[in-house]
């Protein structure tokens, strides 16, 4: 296994943090490692923000994704993943 931040199959939970609102993930789900957990997270914060799109000012959403251990692996900030044409 090579350095960085590749981790091992598991099972990575996708929490929701939407300005003070934070919505728990409590089933997770399975993946090869890190790098498919954070393409999946990407994926799932640009379908949460679809309908915020046409907003300038959608609200600040960010996913979390946590290890069955509960160990933060990464943060995905919504409004990074979209890109807004004017």
């Amino acid at each position: 296994m090579s350095g960085g931040a590749e981790m091992a199959m598991g099972l990575y939970f996708f929490h929701i943090r939407r300005g003070d609102q934070f919505i728990q993930d409590f089933e997770g789900e399975e993946f090869a490692n890190l790098e498919a957990a954070r393409a999946e997270a990407i994926t799932a914060a640009r379908d949460i923000l679809a309908s915020d799109v046409k907003c300038v000012d959608a609200p600040k959403l960010r996913i979390e994704v946590t290890t069955e251990t509960g160990q933060t692996v990464l943060a995905i900030n919504a409004q990074a993943q979209i890109r807004l044409s004017t």
